[in-house]
């Protein structure tokens, strides 16, 4: 028994006993900038829709196929003008595209009807499975005021 302990306990005082005192990691240098500095990455330029500060605008395509009704994220008035901005997140073209804008207009609300779908002669084309956002522009018959906005995809 004690012969074991021993073949144990002798390799573990070698190893401890190697090296040449220095414990620092790496090169051993000492930072050059307080470790507790923030550190900023530069922004990324990904181009146009890829993301909600930076949509991409879009024109319905009355040729568009296979249109339905799609839900839509955000709209919101324009300031020079009776019309509403809309935003949604969709796939890419040709395999998502606005065919056409739909619009309501009473006393009380708008309702907008956004209809999506492909473009047309498109066959057997591989889109990839990724949101851009989108923003088309969609005029009012007068502007906005307190009417209230209806998804009519909802």
């Amino acid at each position: 028994m004690r012969r074991v302990v021993l073949s144990l306990v002798i390799p573990a005082l070698l190893v401890v006993g190697c090296g040449d005192g220095d414990t620092s990691v790496g090169t051993g240098t000492t930072p050059t900038v307080d470790p507790d500095t923030p550190i900023e990455s530069p922004p990324v330029d990904d181009g146009p829709g890829d993301d909600a500060g930076d949509p991409t605008r879009v024109e319905p395509d009355p040729g568009a196929v296979g249109v339905r009704p799609y839900a839509f994220d955000s709209a919101v008035p324009v300031d020079d003008g009776p019309a509403l901005l809309v935003r949604y997140w969709a796939g890419v073209a040709p395999c998502s595209v606005v065919g056409a804008v739909e619009v309501e207009e009473t006393d009380q609300r708008v309702v907008v009807t956004l209809m999506v779908g492909s473009a047309t002669n498109t066959g057997d084309v591989a889109c990839i499975e990724i949101a851009q956002l989108y923003e088309t522009q969609v005029a009012l018959d007068r502007p906005l005021g307190d009417r209230e906005i209806v998804d009519g995809a909802k």
